[in-house]
């Protein structure tokens, strides 16, 4: 076929595709299919190689040189949806947002001057180990474990302090029953985000928070289901939208449609569907792109405190929507508060009405954090990496977070379980910073933005309410899986050392926070970045002792970690609950011990290596095309005339005075 007439056919294909494309809703949010337009396209067109294209740069190239037609919307759009039809979706990092030292020359010396300065400080204090007096440079080996013996002393004061205040209460037996009436007065939205999580995973998920219910006196609840995309993950016979929907009773059942702003700007398509679940009511909200766990949260925070009376966000429709299902599906006027978990995590019975408790116990919390526990049912106990971090998790919960929650500010809510407030005069402007992109130049912004959405959103409401908190709970615990080999592992590492350390640079330099956490922060900081030092200076420490005998100036770094480690027993000894828990946090402690140093220090240089990387996994499987999901035509979903049914094991929801605070 001549080359001209080809093009010639291709335009024209185009062309009515692009008709295609002009039909809308209202709205202005509907597409049309493009699935079988592409297809014949895909078989027909030649000239264009879907390989070549870039995603989220706005390139590709047509391969004849005779055609150069400038390249058009249209085009640009059709031929981004023929890839992803021919199966040559490109990994999710690079589709959505490339390597940061691409696109700025202020980003990519920026990377160099962090690892430059890592890599001097080191071989400086390295070099000194050899020709220095040990004295000289034994206070940088012990000012780590000097502040964490201090966060251990005060845990010890605050933990006697509190287990006096509640000694002294008076008449528990109507303080509590009084507490119940209050617990169950709450409006409790519980988020649920997920993307490729199994089957397995989310029917757990989702049952836990049923099992909540079960929980006498437990506050009303809601779900909310955010299905990130239409991928479908390894494993899995379906897509994740359409297990969710399996599991909710949804299946088969028409969507609303809508359109909404992501935080990166975009317009994108979101449907949805509302129900009742096991006596719960939900929503399940579809997106037609995968644009991240933030960008979920920043949606639902969005409709929550537009609900509550916070600023216009543009919603529109959407809002409307979410609000209708609220009001009528829920019977409520507002949302108290917000509780997030992830898809791959169980929510133990009882820790919703334990956390919401807890917020009620101080009118100043913004939010609660649970106590993540690696979950011992999803592998093998005799699994190292399994073991090390069920060891980890522990210690570092006990230590750092527990110390945080004495001085009222943690800084960080895992999302795996939390619970925050609902009230947008809280909330607001923390919503709005928290959704605002970085500066494309600063690599140090792009890092805090798009790696650690959790700890972010906290610090930004800490920074925000100066004189408000945020807590800790030990009794509500959120099991949870753990990467279970090194490349799971360092992948997963490498995002939270530098969401952490970046957050942490923050918190430091923040006047609104208290000089205690800003110390702490700042301890964290010089300990990863002198992690190489410390690791030579221990083994060099270690050897010399060995030959030379005791020092004065040795026991003193001896000393200095005492405290740590008679903690680090006292929870071996305290904590496990079983047998197994027993063997496995033995087991954790030991590999913590002889591996912890050389693990950081590999994870310290494997993330300042790939710190202009923001990208979070590998390629996934695009199952199908949004319009295909069934869309009603109807002003409302079907399940918003059934009637709602009557709680269980609740009181009544009336509003009641709060017995924890004072009258």
């Amino acid at each position: 076929m001549d080359s001209r007439l080809e093009e010639e056919d291709t335009v024209g294909m185009l062309e009515d595709v692009h008709r295609k494309q002009r039909r809308s809703y209202h709205d202005g949010g509907r597409r049309t299919s493009l699935v079988r337009s592409l297809s014949t396209l895909s078989k027909k067109d030649a000239a264009i190689d879907p390989s070549s294209l870039e995603r989220g740069t706005g390139k590709y190239q047509i391969l004849d040189e005779k055609y150069e037609k400038p390249p058009t919307t249209t085009l640009h759009r059709s031929v981004s949806t023929l890839s992803r039809a021919v199966g040559l979706q490109r990994s999710a990092s690079r589709a959505s947002k490339k390597s940061i030292s691409d696109r700025s020359g202020r980003a990519c010396w920026e990377k160099w001057v962090f690892i430059g300065s890592f890599i001097a400080v080191n071989a400086g204090l390295i070099v000194m180990v050899f020709f220095v007096r040990f004295e000289l440079y034994v206070w940088l080996l012990s000012l780590s474990n000097t502040i964490r013996s201090l966060c251990v002393l005060a845990i010890i004061i605050g933990s006697i302090w509190e287990g006096f205040k509640n000694w002294q209460r008076k008449d528990k037996t109507a303080l509590l029953a009084a507490e119940g009436a209050a617990i169950a007065s709450k409006n409790v939205l519980c988020i649920l985000p997920c993307y490729t999580e199994s089957r397995m995973e989310l029917q757990r998920t989702l049952d836990s928070f049923a099992d909540q219910a079960a929980t006498k006196n437990n506050p009303n609840m809601m779900i909310a289901v955010i299905v990130d995309g239409l991928a479908t993950g390894k494993g899995n016979d379906q897509p994740t939208w359409e297990i969710c929907a399996s599991i909710l009773g949804a299946e088969g059942a028409s969507f609303d449609e809508f359109t909404y702003k992501s935080w990166k700007g975009k317009k994108l398509m979101v449907k949805s569907i509302r129900g009742y679940w096991r006596n719960i009511p939900y929503v399940l909200l579809i997106k037609n792109k995968n644009c991240g766990k933030k960008d979920g949260l920043i949606m639902i925070r969005e409709l929550v405190l537009g609900f509550n009376g916070g600023r216009d966000r543009g919603l529109g429709r959407f809002g409307h929507w979410f609000a209708e299902s609220v009001k009528v599906n829920a019977g409520w006027s507002t949302i108290d508060y917000l509780v997030g978990t992830d898809a791959d995590t169980v929510i133990t019975p009882g820790s919703v009405f334990v956390l919401v408790k807890k917020m009620l116990s101080n009118d100043k919390l913004l939010g609660v954090s649970g106590f993540v526990k690696a979950d011992l049912s999803l592998g093998s106990c005799l699994n190292p990496w399994i073991a090390y971090q069920f060891f980890e998790y522990v210690y570092g919960q006990y230590l750092t977070r527990f110390a945080q929650a004495i001085f009222r500010k943690v800084t960080c809510l895992p999302g795996c379980i939390q619970i925050v407030s609902a009230d947008p005069k809280l909330f607001d402007v923390p919503l709005d910073k928290f959704s605002a992109l970085p500066n494309p130049d600063s690599l140090f912004e792009s890092v805090v933005a798009f790696l650690g959405e959790d700890r972010r959103f906290t610090c930004l409401a800490l920074y925000e309410n100066p004189k408000h908190h945020t807590g800790m709970s030990f009794e509500a615990v959120g099991l949870t899986g753990v990467p279970p080999n090194s490349r799971v592992f360092f992948s997963q590492r490498r995002r939270w050392f530098l969401s952490a350390q970046a957050n942490n640079i923050r918190d430091t330099l923040n006047s609104n926070l208290p000089f205690t956490i800003r110390i702490i922060a700042a301890s964290q900081i010089l300990a990863s970045a002198i992690v190489p030092f410390i690791f030579v200076a221990v083994v060099y420490f270690i050897t010399r002792m060995a030959i030379n005998g005791t020092h004065k100036y040795w026991m003193l770094f001896i000393g200095s970690a005492s405290l740590v480690w008679v903690y680090k027993f006292f929870l071996m000894v305290t904590y496990p609950e079983s047998f197994k828990e027993v063997f496995v946090m033995f087991y954790g402690f030991i590999l913590q011990t002889l591996f912890s140093a050389p693990i950081q220090a590999y994870n310290t240089i494997h993330a300042l290596k790939s710190m202009d990387d923001m990208g979070w996994g590998l390629t996934r499987q695009v199952s199908m095309d949004f319009d295909e999901i069934k869309v009603t035509t109807d002003a409302g979903s079907p399940p918003l005339t059934e009637v709602r049914p009557e709680p269980v094991n609740r009181l009544e929801t009336a509003q009641v005075a709060n017995p924890l605070l004072p009258q």
